[in-house]
C-alpha cells in the first residue's frame, strides 16, 4: 500500500481513539480496558507486528477477515500490541489496523503492547518518532501526538470466558482478579499491574525475579496457574517475545509472534485461529498457524 499522508494518518488514529473512548463498540462487552470476546465468534489472534506489513497482509488475506465480516460471519480480529518500532512499515501497519477498527468496530480489538505503553515507561528501541520525522517532517509531532492519544485508549487485555486470557506481556505477579486487569490503566502508576501486563515474561522456574529487560518480571508456572485459576480460564495467550518458529509453548502459556523480519532473526511468524466455543477438550496449540 502507499504511505498515507499526515492528515490521513491523523484522521485514522483520531477516529479509532474516539471509537474506543466512547466505550463498548456495538456487540462487544467491556469492563474498563478488558474486552470479553463473544463465545460464538472465531477469534483471529495476532502477535507483535513491529511494522511488518507483509505479515499482517498475509494473515488478513489468508483468513479472509474483512470479507467474512462483510458477509456477516461471526469473526473477531484480536491484535496483541507492538505495532510500531523496529520494522520498515510501521505507518502502514497502524493505518491498516486503525482503518479496520473504524470500519468494523465490533469485530476488531486492539490491545496495548509495551511499545504503546504509558508515557512514563520508556521503551527501547523506539524509532517510531524518527520514522515520522522522515515521512512527515514538520507534521510529525502532530502525528505522534495522535498516536499517543490512541495508545492511551487501547485495551489492556481480552478474555474468552472459560477458555483463554489474551494480553501482550504476561501475568502480573500479584494480581488475582479480572478487575485488577480491567482497571490497570486507572491504578497506574500507583500499582504496577499495567507495567507488568505489558512487560512480564514466562520462565520455567517457579516464583518470580526481576526481568533482564529492566522493566517487569520473569514469572513462573505457579504465578500463571494462580492467575488462570482466579479468572477461570485454561491458558494465557501473549506476544512480546520473538521466536524462530513464530510461537513457543511453556506450560499453560502460548507465545504468538507475528513479525517476520530478517534483522530480528525470525524466520517464521505465527497467528492463532481460536474457533467457536465447543465441548471437546481443547489443545490450544493446535490453533496456532505458522508461515
Amino acid at each position: 500500500m502507499s504511505v498515507p499522508d499526515a492528515n490521513q494518518l491523523i484522521e485514522a488514529l483520531s477516529d479509532a481513539a474516539s471509537i474506543l473512548k466512547r466505550g463498548s463498540p456495538r456487540g462487544l462487552r467491556t469492563k474498563g480496558k478488558l474486552v470479553y470476546l463473544p463465545t460464538d465468534f472465531e477469534a483471529i489472534i495476532i502477535g507483535d507486528l513491529h511494522g511488518d506489513y507483509t505479515s499482517l497482509q498475509h494473515i488478513l488475506t489468508t483468513t479472509w477477515f474483512s470479507e467474512r465480516v462483510k458477509d456477516g460471519e461471526p469473526v473477531m480480529l484480536v491484535c496483541m500490541g507492538d505495532y510500531i518500532d523496529r520494522g520498515p512499515s510501521q505507518v502502514e501497519v497502524l493505518y491498516t489496523l486503525t482503518g479496520l477498527l473504524v470500519e468494523h468496530p465490533g469485530n476488531v480489538v486492539l490491545l496495548r503492547g509495551n511499545h504503546e505503553g504509558p508515557g512514563d515507561v520508556r521503551v527501547r528501541p523506539h524509532d517510531f518518532p524518527q520514522v515520522l520525522r522522515r515521512l512527515y517532517e514538520e507534521d510529525s509531532w502532530q502525528v505522534y501526538r495522535s498516536f499517543r492519544a490512541l495508545a492511551d485508549q487501547l485495551y489492556t487485555a481480552a478474555i474468552a470466558p472459560g477458555r483463554v486470557l489474551v494480553l501482550h506481556g504476561g501475568a502480573p505477579i500479584e494480581s488475582t482478579s479480572l478487575d485488577d486487569i480491567a482497571q490497570a490503566h486507572r491504578t497506574h502508576p500507583e500499582k504496577d499491574t499495567l507495567r507488568q501486563i505489558l512487560w512480564n515474561d514466562p520462565v520455567a522456574q517457579s516464583g518470580y525475579t526481576p526481568s533482564m529487560r529492566g522493566v517487569g518480571y520473569h514469572f513462573g508456572p505457579d504465578i500463571t496457574k494462580r492467575l488462570l485459576d482466579a479468572v477461570h480460564v485454561k491458558a494465557l495467550i501473549r506476544g512480546h517475545q520473538g521466536s524462530t518458529t513464530g510461537y513457543r509453548v511453556m506450560g499453560d502459556v502460548i507465545t504468538v509472534y507475528s513479525c517476520k523480519l530478517p534483522h530480528l532473526d525470525n524466520t517464521r511468524a505465527a497467528y492463532m485461529e481460536l474457533p467457536y466455543l465447543h465441548d471437546e477438550p481443547e489443545n490450544f496449540t493446535s490453533y496456532v498457524k505458522t508461515f
